[in-house]
């Protein structure tokens, strides 16, 4: 299931995974991303769906999909960036991307796109993701933070010996205290 694509949007990873055995024994599947979920209307917090109801979420997919005459669910396709009014002239002063091209294409041009465009990025990124903050994993430690730990951390200790030398002891506790907070 890890890898899955949404069967309604087929861009996004499917996160939520139904899996309901019908009367005749036939095994019905259906992975969806959580944002095709809540355009659907599907409610996870009750009862699990029966089987019926999984098809019919299949077929309103694939209407959808099709682009269903009734609107409702056409919005399932993976949202583009839109130019935002009076952005479309907004350009980036480095590379000259203009906004509207970057818009088309969600490609910025340089580092510095992020700065120019930045007062429509964050409206763009909360349609497309459903949010504008990271809320998912965390990469772990590279070798330069774990380097600087243990720099910081052999800092720390001299300054523990220095102070307990001169008989500071509030601020030898202040660094015990950071020292056993740091984890390192």
């Amino acid at each position: 299931m890890f890898g899955t694509l949404c069967q309604i949007c087929k861009t996004r990873p499917a996160t939520i995974h139904l899996t309901a055995i019908d009367t005749d024994g036939s095994v019905v599947e259906l992975h969806i991303s959580s944002m095709a979920a809540r355009q659907l209307g599907l409610d996870l917090h009750g009862d699990p769906p029966s089987c019926e109801q999984i098809r019919d979420i299949q077929r309103q997919g694939e209407d959808a999909l099709l682009g269903d005459e009734d609107g409702e669910i056409s919005s399932i396709k993976a949202p583009t960036l839109t130019a935002a009014t009076g952005a479309t002239t907004l350009s980036c002063p480095d590379c000259g991307l203009i906004y509207s091209a970057f818009a088309e294409n969600n490609r910025f041009g340089c580092a510095s796109c992020y700065a120019a465009f930045a007062e429509n990025l964050d409206p763009a990124l909360a349609d497309i993701h459903g949010s504008n903050r990271h809320v998912g994993r965390v990469p772990a430690l590279n070798a330069n933070d774990a380097e600087r730990q243990v720099r910081r951390r052999a800092h720390l200790e001299d300054r523990l010996a220095q102070a307990v030398e001169d008989e500071n002891y509030e601020e030898a506790a202040r660094i015990r205290d950071l020292l056993k907070g740091d984890g390192t």
